[in-house]
Order: structure tokens, then sequence, then C-alpha cells
């Protein structure tokens, strides 16, 4: 199944939930996570990556809660302050500081 099939009152979407919740207190979820740093190497998140990754997922919930709850008939991308979450609350980790040469020049970040 497809979140994106889901409608308001989907009865889908409890369990969906749950399931993020349940994401959410694993820290074995965010332990096996990477990230690749410019293709270089799979680096394991910093504690203040795992954060960030739970407070979007947090603010997703929010957002997708309003929605399928029927708090909103709007969908999820539209909503506004009405739901007491919006997705462009998302914050998106700052790129990793290295040194790294692609086509003979230093990459600033």
């Amino acid at each position: 199944m497809r979140l994106v099939q889901l409608r308001p009152w989907d009865p889908a979407w409890p369990a969906c939930r749950d399931r993020l919740q349940d994401m959410l207190e694993s820290d074995q979820f965010f332990s096996s996570q990477r990230r690749s740093d410019h293709d270089a190497e799979i680096l394991p998140l910093t504690e203040n990556e795992i954060e960030l990754e739970r407070r979007n997922i947090r603010v997703a919930i929010g957002v997708l809660d309003a929605y399928f709850s029927g708090r909103s008939e709007q969908p999820p991308e539209t909503f506004g302050t009405e739901s007491g979450a919006r997705l462009c609350d998302l914050v998106f980790p700052a790129p990793r500081r290295t040194d790294t040469v692609e086509r003979g020049s230093v990459i600033e970040q």
C-alpha cells in the first residue's frame, strides 16, 4: 500500500502512525542509518543528525495526522498553521565540511 493512496479517515493511517512512532522510539533504526558524504564513503549519522531526523518524523506525523483524522480537507503539502505542524517546518541537515577533491579543486562546504 502506498501512502499517497490514503484518504482522510482511511483505516490504514493508525497502523502507519504507530509504525512511525515505533521507529521514533527505536535507537536501532537510527543506528543502522547511514549517509553518503559526496559518494566518498558511507558515514553513520551523528547525534545531531539523528535528533534532526526524529524531529522531522514528528513534524510529518503531526501534518499527516491532521489530514488523515479529517481535521483538514486540504492535502498535507498545503497545510498551514491550523494543523499544528507544517511540511515547511522540516529541517534538512547541513552538509558536513570536507576537503573533497573533485575535478582538481577543493569543494568548500
